[in-house]
């Protein structure tokens, strides 16, 4: 069957996913501290973890439970700055009082912020994206993780829900402000467990994406979905960088960055390909309503996971046209474990 007939098998799957209306129960704050707070500078060579939180770096997280504009508040103006030790100088990294992140369906959290770092007394405020998804700067790129689903949404009073849940953001610029040795391009990574979990259907929706097919070699990673932008997102393949992460727990099975984005093949596709040839993504349009696109990834020399003879867990993490998405595959090995498919 042709992965073209494939993508229309799916389409109903995949619309269904889109329409499915969401349950209303209220949302109760949750309480956080991040740990770890981590802060890489790669041009220095340089990853630190900043020291553990005390009693007075626990914040409120305060949900906007809406389709349309779902929201995540972080108030964290009781929250000191994180005292942190790089090559024998004391620093501290600082986030605003209180802002607001973009949340979704499916748990990703997004926000522009300006962050403070303080190296020997000397501070520099930069302007970082923090986010679930994907944070890059040059070579260097980081994955988040965003909020899970909650495993009991039956509705309980705020006092006694005791759930628990874990995400982090990450954050990356090119260029710190700082000098040595956290100059050059600046990474941070932000973990959360917090108390109690929020119910994420009722917030903005999500991109929705459904894997098609997969195949994995020591030679080359082929990879095919379909998605659907949410009702208030709008994809620009030509001026987003496309960038696709592929990871097997631990280990990174391929990365894909094209920052100068898809430029378009006539009035429904979207080609880049990298400058040596061993990495394509293409997009074209499979529905115009509702919208609908069809993505094919290629990319030369991935790495190949020791999975031995059982099946493979990938998560392929997609970035394009501003679209952020994620999709879970299982994929099943031949008998030599040197060919994994999906399906």
């Amino acid at each position: 069957m042709s992965a073209w007939c494939s993508a229309r098998l799916a389409l109903p799957i995949l619309l269904a996913a889109a329409v499915a209306s969401a349950h209303v129960i209220p949302v109760c704050p949750s309480t956080c501290a991040f740990e770890p707070i981590e802060i890489d500078a790669p041009d220095g060579g340089i990853s630190v973890t900043a020291a553990p939180p005390g009693p007075s770096d626990q914040f409120v997280i305060k949900y906007n439970p809406d389709p349309q504009a779902g929201a995540a508040q972080f108030d964290m103006s009781a929250v000191p700055p994180r005292r942190f030790t790089v090559d024998g100088v004391n620093g501290t990294l600082a986030l605003p009082a209180v802002f607001n992140a973009r949340m979704t369906n499916v748990g990703d959290l997004v926000v522009s912020v300006p962050v403070t770092i303080t190296l020997g007394g000397t501070p520099a405020s930069v302007a970082m994206t923090l986010t679930t998804g994907l944070a890059m700067a040059g070579t260097m790129m980081l994955e988040g993780v965003p909020i899970p689903a909650k495993g009991n949404t039956a509705v309980i009073p705020c006092p006694t829900d005791q759930s628990v849940t874990q995400f982090t953001m990450v954050g990356a610029v090119p260029e710190s402000g700082l000098g040595p040795p956290l100059a050059g391009r600046l990474g941070v990574r932000l973990s959360c467990q917090s108390t109690p979990a929020p119910d994420r259907d009722q917030f903005t929706l999500a991109t929705q994406t459904t894997l098609i097919s997969a195949r994995l070699t020591a030679q080359m990673l082929k990879l095919r979905t379909i998605f659907a932008p949410g009702s208030t997102e709008t994809a620009d393949f030509p001026n987003q960088p496309a960038v696709v992460r592929v990871h097997a727990g631990d280990t990174v099975v391929a990365v894909v960055n094209l920052p100068g984005g898809l430029p378009a093949r006539g009035k429904k596709a979207f080609v880049g390909m990298s400058a040596d040839g061993a990495a394509a993504i293409g997009v074209q349009v499979l529905r115009k309503n509702p919208l609908t696109y069809f993505l094919e990834v290629k990319l030369r020399d991935p790495v190949l996971p020791q999975a031995g003879a059982g099946r493979l867990d990938v998560t392929f993490t997609c970035e394009v046209g501003g679209l952020l998405s994620r999709v879970d595959g299982s994929l099943r090995p031949n008998r030599h474990g040197t060919r994994f498919h999906f399906p």
